[in-house]
């Protein structure tokens, strides 16, 4: 009795690369064809890498940015600062964009009352 082809199982490998391949904005034809796979089968067996996948690279590399940066690397230091602040806390994601405006005091709420 045949059952037919076994369902796909992608490696750490594969997820890890999607991942990678999304963070440079590769288009996801592209990305199913650098892993070998249907559109179809990437976005079922991918989905959370061609999302936050992307997003945690990027702050990955943002992350390795700022230490190096912090470091004393020149080049590093001139990189950070050129990006405006919007720019990098949207590289982070929907969470470290939530976690960023949570810390910021509503203005003319209790931000008056805290002393400088």
């Amino acid at each position: 009795m045949s059952r037919g082809r076994p369902q796909f199982q992608p490696t750490n490998e594969q997820r890890s690369q999607c991942a990678i391949l999304a963070a440079a904005r590769m288009s996801e034809e592209n990305i199913a064809a650098a892993l070998g796979v249907s559109r179809p089968t990437l976005r079922k067996h991918f989905a959370d890498e061609l999302t936050a996948g992307a997003a945690k690279c990027n702050a990955a590399v943002l992350e390795q940015l700022y230490r190096t940066a912090m470091d004393g690397n020149v080049a590093a230091l001139r990189l950070w600062l050129a990006r405006p602040a919007d720019e990098l806390v949207e590289a982070l994601g929907k969470k470290a964009q939530r976690e960023a405006a949570s810390a910021k005091a509503p203005p003319g709420a209790w931000a008056d009352l805290i002393p400088h």
